[in-house]
């Protein structure tokens, strides 16, 4: 089951869930859950400061809370400031970027 929370409108969820489905079976993979959270810049970069320690921004942070092995159980923090200021320096759409990250 994917969970998504505050998502941007040109991301599909069920799209994403088809895409997360065939990666997970490509891999023998069994999608337990994941929760994809969009958040600001200063969002993200407070959970990296605490959980991680880092003081910068960053795109995404995720959280492998998976408990056996061959499931794929997590948690995505996705910047859409960040993602869509990667989006312009790679010469790429917002919308390839942003499920890029999410997939990666």
């Amino acid at each position: 089951m994917i969970h998504i929370e505050g998502k941007p409108n040109y991301i599909s969820s069920k799209s994403y869930n088809e895409i997360v489905n065939t990666i997970c079976l490509d891999y023998g993979y069994a999608l337990k859950n994941i929760t994809c959270v969009f958040l600001t810049d200063e969002e993200l970069l407070k959970i990296n400061q605490e959980y991680l320690k880092h003081d910068y921004y960053t795109d995404i942070i995720t959280f492998d809370l998976s408990e056996k092995e061959n499931t794929l159980e997590g948690e995505l923090y996705i910047s859409v400031e960040r993602v869509s200021e990667n989006a312009h320096d790679y010469k790429s759409s917002v919308i390839n970027e942003m499920y890029r990250v999410m997939i990666h």
